[in-house]
């Protein structure tokens, strides 16, 4: 048998403390979170159960937000984005794939082989956090005009081409032409008249 008590633990802000991770069982994470820190919006990809053993949270996930002492727990499903902030120093305890670990084992081992279980942690994949879209400032004489959702690989004549189409810009320009145009890709663009 293993055993904790969480109270008492040293984990570090900063440095997860897997506690538990082993063949057929679910993950076991101690995390301590320093107040006005958060775990920044992000998508779980298994059920996640989240407990705070010290400390006060705030989770927003959907559209609502909760928050919760020592005792508080919040459930996210696969899928489902959420955020943590921890109002005053927290220690938390996150459980992964705690419900239905056998289920999860069996559906991974018929539709990839091999034990779940038994892989290796993912590896850090930058393309998954890498932004698709900015959002582009758009300024006439340097006063804030319009904002619009650009592709984050966006060239300088394209964000001139965007800055140009809309309206708010076409109505701050009236009739003249910008003599000169300062961009930074992705995300601002400045037209001077």
């Amino acid at each position: 048998m293993e055993h904790w008590d969480l109270r008492t633990l040293d984990v570090q802000p900063h440095q997860p403390q897997i506690l538990h991770s082993s063949r057929g069982e679910s993950r076991t994470i101690a995390i301590h979170l320093p107040a006005g820190e958060r775990l920044k919006d992000h998508e779980v990809h298994e059920r996640a159960h989240l407990v705070v053993v010290e400390g006060e949270v705030e989770v927003d996930a959907d559209g609502a937000s909760v928050r919760g002492g020592p005792g508080f727990v919040a459930v996210f499903d696969p899928g489902e984005r959420h955020e943590v902030r921890a109002t005053s120093d927290a220690r938390l305890l996150l459980l992964l794939a705690p419900m239905t670990p056998h289920v999860a084992a069996e559906l991974w081992e018929l539709r990839r082989g091999g034990d779940i279980h038994a892989e290796s942690w993912p590896a850090f994949d930058p393309a998954l956090a890498a932004a698709v879209t900015e959002t582009m400032v758009v300024q006439v004489n340097g006063k804030v005009r319009d904002r619009v959702e650009v592709d984050a690989g966006v060239d300088e004549a394209e964000m001139q081409r965007l800055a140009l189409a809309s309206a708010k810009v076409q109505a701050a320009l009236g009739d003249t032409r910008p003599a000169r145009v300062i961009a930074r890709p992705p995300r601002l663009i400045n037209l001077v008249v």
